[in-house]
């Protein structure tokens, strides 16, 4: 009989203890994470904070530039073929021609790197150096683009972007490249330039998207040239 007291009064303890857990359960804070239009997380305690794994934070990046980007990359027309050494393609040669579809298509020309290569073939590729500088100033007299060829005169480069023109310019090795390579500078204000790179990307680059100091560009900067209506 002590016995059978002791298991019932055991059992009435666990019954209770349940009783209160699930009571606890229901009285508990509820989390309340709302998304609203702009997919922006409202947090209403500390305990509504997300999982950084499961929604990873977003950051909108803004282009330092609306003129027209072509990236030699694209699917579009990275593999056309373009070029006497390398790959032989767009994506690997063809900077110098994105550079220039960017151009035309900014001075309302239907101007794509496709567009521009059809125009130039491998008529200004040098094996083993790339385009040619040749193909600038045929470029603007083929659209009766006012062209300048400004050397390597940072100087006149500024004034040329203050006016509002476009400037391609060559860079050396660099930050910008472990080669030679063609950029279009599109800006210039408070002392940094504005750049559009055909060959940028968003895992490691971000060239599009930042300013940069006068010294950085006249460091890589080999010659320039100015395109303007």
């Amino acid at each position: 009989m002590k016995n059978f007291f002791k298991a019932t009064l055991l059992l009435l303890v666990v019954a209770m203890g349940f009783t209160y857990y699930h009571e606890q359960k229901e009285n508990e804070p509820k989390s309340s994470v709302i998304i609203n239009n702009e997919n922006v997380q409202n947090v209403t305690s500390e305990k509504d904070v997300p999982n950084r794994e499961e929604h990873p934070s977003k950051i909108e990046l803004v282009r330092t530039s609306d003129v027209p980007l072509f990236l030699q990359t694209a699917d579009e027309w990275k593999d056309i073929s373009y070029g006497t050494d390398g790959d032989e393609n767009m994506a690997e040669n063809g900077c110098a021609i994105a550079t220039l579809a960017m151009i035309g298509n900014y001075y309302g020309f239907e101007s794509t790197p496709a567009t521009v290569q059809e125009w130039a073939q491998n008529d200004y590729y040098i094996y083993g150096a790339g385009t040619s500088w040749e193909i600038f100033e045929d470029y603007a007299l083929f659209h009766e683009l006012d062209f300048l060829n400004l050397g390597n005169n940072i100087e006149w480069a500024k004034e040329e972007l203050e006016k509002g023109h476009l400037v391609i310019v060559s860079v050396d090795v660099s930050q910008f490249t472990d080669v030679g390579h063609i950029m279009l500078l599109t800006g210039y204000q408070d002392g940094k330039f504005s750049l559009n790179d055909p060959n940028d990307d968003l895992e490691n680059k971000f060239h599009n998207y930042n300013w940069y100091e006068s010294s950085i560009i006249e460091e890589a900067g080999m010659n320039y040239w100015s395109y303007s209506l």
